[in-house]
Formats: structure tokens, sequence, C-alpha cells
């Protein structure tokens, strides 16, 4: 390991790795006997990792033992090295592990073997690049992104499941406690229906749509949303393709000041007064805005990016938005033609997916709808644009209704179209639509007065 590693962090791992009884299958893929400066810790990682994978669990202590005696015999090891590896080996068993050395083993080894993977995945794609620089045919940025991307996927968090047989009969305990389930990660979006809905919120790993004709106000449904996301204090990042980043800012600051959006990018004595008001709370919160051309909006470009403020600024998003995925260059094949639309833009749905899955945070985008969804009868998930594809893998999916009349009363319906965490579909919601305060919030039973802008101390 680098230098960073000591001897006796080493050590520790690799006792922890022998120990702990799910750890090894946890970080397999992120070690290797190389990776040691001890020549007794690489023979017993070596061996330990051969049984592993012979049988996918981890080995005792015992037929550990037995197998570095019949690999010393085997390579005609002398006797004395023999017992001196034995003694190294039950010597290891024997130090003390405490729940924390184990967590922080798997994340730092994750860790280094995902960088050792990497680099190993650039340096093939230099070789590749250079191929293709010489004249070869056989090169496609297809395998160079699939290199990539299994590189970044070593370490990473390895699930066993939840036994059946045992859930059965501790149900309480299962559903209460267990992480697999989104609900821990979920992000309340600021409209109540749909949060009672979605019992709390689009959850880390699920992917939800608004899909709408042109000039609806799904970029602003979605600034509204990420804005939710950032008063419940998560961390939250906004990837827009269109709008320049002040633009969404601004929008941002009118939904949070209750001020115009004229008003927030002249810094109005009004909307510095509010803001100042909210100073402390707003200060202890974090949204990064993002803009991307069109063209780099691939989905190998956003995770790039996410990589890079989760190692530059320790920043781990809870919530991303994607402004919005029509937007995104369709992937081609291996011979660099469009897939076709249909397949295409199902792919840029379930790798935005992808990320949400691996960033456990729930990802919200929009879509545009073809002619059939302009029509008096609204948005269906028929008529969404080019592939209903992009809508299978949907958690959640709502659409914008309004027409000329309650446009001019600044009103709106938000219609969910698909909820697969339960009943919804169909129901209406009734909105107030502020556009010069880009706030679109639902209508209250007893008045119209949107909620607070940040919750209070």
């Amino acid at each position: 390991m680098n230098y960073q590693f000591t001897e006796q962090f080493q050590l520790l791992t690799v006792a922890c790795i022998l120990k702990d009884p799910t750890l090894l299958a946890e970080i397999r893929d992120a070690i290797k006997p190389e990776y040691f400066n001890s020549y007794s810790e690489q023979e017993i990682i070596r061996v330990a990792t051969e049984l592993f994978d012979k049988v996918h669990e981890k080995p005792s202590r015992d037929v550990l033992a037995q197998s570095l005696i019949d690999r010393a015999n085997r390579l005609g090891w002398d006797p004395k090295d023999r017992d001196n590896l034995l003694s190294r080996l039950y010597s290891i068993y024997d130090l003390p592990l405490a729940e924390a050395d184990v967590k922080h083993i798997r994340d730092k080894v994750a860790s280094f073997g995902r960088i050792q993977a990497c680099k190993l995945a650039m340096l093939e794609s230099i070789s590749m690049i250079e191929d293709f620089e010489k004249g070869s045919d056989k090169v496609n940025l297809a395998d160079i992104e699939t290199k990539v991307q299994r590189a970044l996927s070593v370490g990473a968090e390895k699930r066993r499941g939840v036994n059946l047989s045992h859930a059965l009969f501790n149900m309480k305990a299962v559903c209460s406690n267990h992480d697999l389930s989104s609900i821990d990660r979920r992000v309340a979006t600021g409209y109540p229906s749909i949060d009672r809905m979605l019992k709390g919120g689009l959850g880390g790993g699920e992917i939800a749509f608004v899909i709408a004709p042109s000039n609806k106000g799904k970029s602003m449904i979605l600034v509204n949303l990420a804005v939710a996301a950032f008063r419940a204090n998560k961390k939250t990042v906004y990837f827009s393709f269109e709008m320049k980043e002040p633009e969404i800012v601004g929008r941002m600051a009118a939904i949070m000041s209750h001020c115009t959006i004229d008003q927030c990018q002249k810094e109005d004595p009004a909307y510095v007064a509010k803001i100042n008001e909210l100073r402390f709370l707003v200060e202890q919160r974090q949204l990064q805005v993002i803009y991307i051309p069109p063209s780099q909006a691939t989905p190998g470009n956003l995770r790039a990016i996410l990589m890079w403020l989760q190692s530059v600024d320790g920043f781990t998003p809870d919530a991303l938005f994607v402004d919005y995925l029509d937007e995104m260059p369709v992937p081609g094949n291996r011979r660099g033609e469009d897939d076709g639309l249909y397949q295409g833009y199902g792919k840029l749905a379930s790798d935005l997916l992808s990320i949400g899955v691996d960033y456990k945070c729930p990802v919200w985008t929009a879509s545009q709808v073809n002619r059939e969804g302009y029509g008096d009868a609204g948005p269906t998930l028929a008529t969404i644009g080019r592939s209903m594809q992009k809508v299978d893998k949907a958690e959640f999916v709502i659409t914008l209704l309004q027409d000329e009349l309650q446009y001019k009363k600044n009103e709106l319906v938000i219609k969910v179209l698909k909820n697969r965490r339960g009943p919804g579909v169909g129901t209406k919601i009734k909105c107030v639509s502020d556009m010069t305060k880009a706030l679109i919030y639902e209508l209250p039973s007893s008045g119209p007065a949107p909620v607070a802008a940040l919750p209070q101390r």
C-alpha cells in the first residue's frame, strides 16, 4: 500500500479481513496481495482471497492455516519459514478489533483499491487512444467508458440482502432498522400531497420525472424541489443544461426571499433585508448549481463532477436534480451511430438512476412530451417525448396542467401520472404559480400562504 498506510495499519487491515464476518466479501475487488509491504501479509491475503473466490465465504482460521501449510510444502519452503508464517497468522488472529476499526479500514481500503483500479484503467485507456491515433479501427469510446466505470465501482458497498426465513418472524425489526430501504434517505419535496404519497419524499436510489410541454414550468418545478431539499438541510446538486448558473440562482433566491427575480438580481433593499434575516440558517446549508453545455452533459461527466466535489470539497449529495434529461446527448453504439432514440433515452434514464443508486440519493429530472401531449386531455405516460423507456424505471412521475384562464389567475395543477409507492395516480394538486417570484406552491386547505422559507431554530 502507499506511504500513508503504516505497517501497523496494514497489519490491522489483515486482521479485519480475517476476523470480520463480512469485510472480505465487501472489499474483495479492492484488495490484492501486492498492496501489502510485508511478505507474510502478502502470502496470508493471497491464500485467503483464493479460498474466498472458490466458495464465496471467509475461510476459518484452521482452514487458512492448513492451506498455508499446503502451499509452503508445495513450493518447498524451509520449515522454519513456514512455522514463522503460521506464527504470524495466529498473532494476527489475536489482535483485538473494534467496530470503528473495521469501518475505518473498510473505507480506506475501498478508496485505495478504487484509486489503483482507476490508475490501471487510465493507463489502458491511454494505450487504446494511442492505438486509435495510429489508425486502429478497433477502438471505441464505449470500451474506455466501460473500463473507467468498472474501476469506479471497485470497493463499492456490497449487500447481503435480507433472509426471508428470518425476516418473516422479525418484521418489525427488519422494517424499522434495516438500511436496505430508501426510507432513511428520503428527501421531502415541499409539496405536502406528494410527500404523503411518497411517505416522506423521494428515496435514495430512486428517480422521478416532471413531464410537460414547453414553457409549462418544468424547470421551475425542479428549482422549487431543489430549494425544498436545501431547506431540509440536504446537500444538493442542481445540474442545468439550458439556463446558466445566475438564472437558476436568481430563481432560487426569489423562492427563498419571496421577492421577485428582478429584485433579487438587483439586490433590492427588500431582498437584502430578507436574506439577512435568514443568513445564519442559509450559511449552514449547501446547494451547488452547475451549468454544463448540452453536448458535454453525459452521465459520465456528471459522475466525474460529483466525484470531484467529493474528493476536493468533501461534498457528497443527498439530492440530485438534472435539468433536464432531454438535453443530454444520446449514447452512441459501437459504430458511433445512434442507438435509436427510444433505447438511447431509456439508457440515459438508467444511467441517471445508477448515479442515484451509487450515491444513495434521489434524482429528479424532466422531459418534454410529444404532439399528443399538447392536446386538451393533457400529457400522459404514453405522450412522453421520444421514448417511454425514460419513465419505465421511474418511481414517481408528475405533469403540469395550466389552461389560459389558470395562467391569468396564477394557478397551476400538478397531476400524478405514476406512483410505485402506492395509490394517488390521477390526483390533481392545485397550486399557486407566481412566476415573477419563481414560486409554485401547493394551496393549503386553510388559506394560500406558502410555507416558510426555512425552518426556524
